[in-house]
């Protein structure tokens, strides 16, 4: 049978979020533009990406800062 703790590795996991660049290079995460303007893309690959994609995620889906 199918060894079930064999590791995960299927492939990656591609995150594509509507974002700020600005703020998505500030936070100095791996991004990768996407079409159309202002989607951005990240592909997720293992265990240790996990805390970059929270990251990312809570980069990318916070709010604009307007300013004043």
């Amino acid at each position: 049978g199918a060894r079930s703790s064999a590791p995960f590795h299927a492939g990656a996991v591609k995150l594509v979020v509507r974002s700020d660049e600005y703020a998505l290079l500030r936070a100095g995460l791996p991004v990768q533009s996407e079409r159309p303007p202002s989607y951005f893309a990240m592909k997720i690959y293992g265990d240790g990406d996990i805390e970059t994609a929270l990251q990312f995620l809570a980069v990318a889906t916070r709010p604009p800062v307007q300013a004043t």
